[in-house]
């Protein structure tokens, strides 16, 4: 079973599916052509709990680099809650 959305990639690592592998979708620069985007392996048989987190950190990433305490925690409880919406569809 594979989970797609625009900015990752879930793939199912075993015969029951509660495992995953996570792919987050990154920017390729390469020394010669155009930039591109290609998903990279970020880790192995992790739960859907955590590849959520991860990819969670990864969205905060990509909006800011730098957060205060409360603005970080507000954010990260904001996007965990749009990514378990698509769960519970």
């Amino acid at each position: 079973m594979i989970i797609e959305e625009s900015d990752f990639k879930l793939t199912s690592s075993s015969d029951v599916h509660l495992i995953f592998d996570l792919e987050l979708l990154h920017t390729v620069n390469p020394k010669k052509g155009e930039p591109r985007n290609e998903f990279k392996n970020i880790g192995y048989g992790m739960t859907l709990e955590r590849c959520i987190k991860l990819i969670t950190m990864y969205r905060l990433d990509k909006k800011e680099s730098t957060y205060s305490l409360a603005s970080f925690l507000k954010a990260y409880q904001e996007e965990c809650a749009e990514i378990k919406k698509l769960i519970n569809l």
